[in-house]
């Protein structure tokens, strides 16, 4: 057997793998696993993939906006540096007050500079929601990131 694809569903990736595009939607529909809801500031656990395309990482990302069975998403890293923070990243501390319903584990990095958009069936799990607070830091990074003024 080949090497796999690491973006094909994992309910795909068996030696059978070349042949996916013959199923039809229900096969995706007949498991609530495989289905998600995301909204806008939502934290979930994704396969984020590598700038390079050539694999992905289980890790939290925050939903930017969503079209259709699309999603833009930024990644969030724990591993803080101990150097100044980029202007493009944004601390979510274990010190907010609203910290618990993010569904992270300790302070991490929402990174603006790592965006993606991906389909939702690299979704494994909702963590939490970002404080509503913290839209306009997101925003500014984005902006930053994005070189819109």
């Amino acid at each position: 057997m080949g090497v796999l694809n690491p973006f094909i569903h994992p309910r795909l990736r068996t030696e059978f793998a070349p042949v996916f595009w013959l199923l039809t939607p229900e096969f995706f529909l007949d498991n609530d696993t495989y289905q998600t809801s995301s909204k806008v500031l939502d934290i979930w656990l994704v396969r984020f993939p590598f700038s390079n395309l050539t694999s992905t990482k289980l890790r939290p990302a925050l939903v930017l906006a969503v079209h259709r069975e699309e999603v833009i998403i930024l990644g969030i890293f724990s591993k803080i540096p101990a150097a100044d923070l980029r202007e493009t990243w944004v601390l979510v501390s274990d010190t907010h007050p609203q910290f618990s319903q993010t569904g992270l584990k300790k302070t991490s990095l929402i990174r603006a500079d790592k965006i993606a958009t991906v389909n939702e069936l690299v979704f494994e799990r909702q963590l939490g929601i970002l404080p509503s607070d913290m839209l306009i830091l997101v925003q500014e990074a984005l902006k930053k990131s994005l070189n819109i003024n």
